[in-house]
């Protein structure tokens, strides 16, 4: 649903998991590996290459990003290259993810920072349904 991936092949993606409307997942060069029971947000980006502001070459730079299990990207949410984002961790509306983000962790902001740790199991699989294919 107007989503883009450009060069797929360097997806990986788990069970259950969701990537909402409008996002552009980066696979140009690196791998972004999304793992099960994972929800992306609409309007979401996760980007792995990017521009060195200090390279007097404009000079590219950039990594994997790896999401595990459980993870929830809510809305609008800007994840940058060479991010881990570890289990159950939880990311609010809007926000920009450049550095990991540890298990459990539910992190808002730009940057995005620590908010508090999720209380939940974890146990849950997404069963999505969408309303409009």
């Amino acid at each position: 649903m107007h989503t883009k991936i450009p060069n797929f092949w360097n997806l990986e993606i788990g069970r259950n998991s969701i990537i909402n409307q409008y996002c552009l997942i980066d696979c140009r060069q690196y791998k972004v590996v999304i793992k099960d029971n994972v929800d992306i947000g609409p309007f979401s980006r996760i980007w792995t290459l990017g521009h060195n502001p200090h390279a007097e070459n404009h000079d590219l730079y950039g990594g994997d990003v790896n999401i595990e299990n459980h993870v929830w990207i809510a809305s609008g949410v800007t994840v940058l290259p060479r991010v881990r984002l570890l289990r159950g961790a939880v990311v609010g509306a809007s926000s920009v993810v450049h550095k990991n983000v540890g298990e459990k962790e539910i992190v808002a902001g730009n940057p995005a920072q620590l908010i508090k740790m999720r209380e939940n199991s974890l146990s849950y699989s997404i069963n999505y349904k969408p309303l409009l294919d």
